[in-house]
């Protein structure tokens, strides 16, 4: 009897803008090690200053360190600058403009960065492109609910829109459920201060009557409240960048808070400590699953090519998920997906 063959994923490449975020290289490089030993037919371009990343790459193997390239930048994008700055001709060759350049030229499959969202939106536009119908690209991401997970966007990178901007984050939101989470009849809703037709501003309405409208393969809810995501009522919850991110930032500090909340209970007394002694397992099943560094990794949605954006402050396991989601959606042929979708919209 034959031996059984293991069949591996298809190889792919990511580029990664080393220097992007508020920790650079001490956060990315070990983000990138571990990513490298979890996914073996995965290779790594590395955009940055050698001198910093070398150093912290002295722990991978042989074999690893085949499978990681340093490409030299000549200068990054920094913390806190404008993001129309990034278009100046000073960051043409900084290490989020190569990364970015470097998936455009089809060197990698996608691209990953740490840096400001704004600066990644304005580079991506002019290098990446848009597809065709989508007027701005959005940030998205997976948020987890009570029953599954429920894809929501913008969160982010659009703080003004219109309704035309919210039917197209509809859109994009509908074939990410699809591709990634093998929904195929995907539900929607908007997001508002209330279910009530009449709730919410002017633009909120009009994109309501926009959406139902629309023929979309599954079904448009109507308009939701956070309370519905959290109990998993919609498959796709689309909003304004504004709302979105202040929704994110919220969920993940309401997540932190938890914890906090159920360290200091256990601790109030020696028998608290033993309860919590004896619930240990569960304990540690319930940290993993609220914990907000298993969702870093948002994709900028409608782009002609995979980006992720990793939270700013994330640390290296947070950043080793953001590149598991780029590699999840190159091999999940995303991109392909997503244009016969829009084609067939």
């Amino acid at each position: 009897m034959n031996a059984a063959v293991q069949i591996l994923p298809p190889k792919c490449t990511v580029a990664v803008d080393a220097m992007g975020g508020d920790h650079g290289p001490a956060v990315v490089i070990p983000g990138v090690l571990l990513a490298a030993r979890l996914h073996t037919s995965t290779t790594f371009l590395l955009f940055g200053d050698p001198a910093l990343i070398e150093p912290l790459l002295g722990a991978a193997d042989e074999a690893l360190r085949a499978r990681i390239e340093i490409c030299p930048a000549s200068t990054f994008f920094p913390v806190g600058d404008k993001p129309a700055h990034a278009l100046r001709k000073a960051y043409a060759d900084s290490s989020l403009a190569l990364a970015i350049k470097a998936t455009q030229e089809g060197q990698a499959d996608a691209c990953v960065t740490a840096a400001d969202t704004g600066a990644l939106m304005a580079l991506g536009m002019r290098y990446l492109g848009l597809h065709p119908g989508i007027d701005r690209p959005a940030v998205a991401s997976y948020m987890p609910t009570l029953k599954n997970e429920t894809v929501v966007l913008d969160l982010g990178a659009n703080l003004d829109v219109q309704s035309k901007n919210l039917l197209q984050f509809g859109i994009l939101g509908t074939a990410l459920s699809e591709a990634m989470l093998a929904i195929p009849k995907p539900r929607l809703a908007l997001l508002n201060i209330g279910t009530e037709t009449t709730k919410g501003k002017s633009f909120l309405q009009e994109a309501n009557t926009l959406l139902q409208q629309h023929d979309w393969p599954g079904s448009y809810l109507g308009f939701m409240e956070p309370e519905d995501l959290v109990n998993g009522r919609t498959d796709v919850l689309i909003c304004d960048g504004y709302a979105g991110n202040i929704l994110l930032k919220t969920m993940e500090a309401t997540a932190q808070l938890i914890g906090e909340y159920t360290r200091a209970t256990f601790k109030e007394s020696w028998l608290s400590s033993l309860g919590f002694a004896l619930a240990a397992r569960q304990f540690a099943k319930l940290r993993r699953r609220t914990d907000p560094r298993r969702y870093n990794g948002a994709v900028m949605a409608g782009l002609q090519k995979i980006c992720i954006k990793s939270h700013g402050g994330a640390d290296s396991l947070s950043f080793t998920n953001a590149l598991e989601l780029a590699i999840d959606m190159v091999h999940a042929g995303y991109g392909q997906r997503l244009r016969q979708f829009l084609v067939n919209d």
